[in-house]
């Protein structure tokens, strides 16, 4: 399986879980209560794991929090510059 698998499922965020012991690179599904014991899936193993989330400190290390949410390649039907063709 790949990280494509979890994105597809709507594990989406990016989250890094620490607990002195082991440091885990996780996607997650937005809105998960990370008090919780939750479903992840470990992008260093490719595998879902169980996270008992009260277990770890985590940090967010993309700026949108969601591999999805980022719109800056999508379309709205208006080009963004300009353009004429001459033939």
């Amino acid at each position: 399986m790949s990280d494509n698998v979890a994105v597809l499922e709507g594990f989406t965020r990016e989250a890094e879980a620490s607990n002195g012991a082991i440091d885990l690179y996780l996607l997650i599904r937005p809105g998960t209560d990370l008090e919780s014991t939750f479903r992840a899936w470990d992008t260093d193993e490719q595998e879902f794991i169980v996270v008992n989330g009260w277990l770890f400190t985590f940090e967010f290390p993309s700026p949108s929090n969601d591999l999805c949410n980022d719109q800056s390649d999508r379309w709205d039907g208006e080009p963004e510059t300009d353009f004429r063709l001459t033939f």
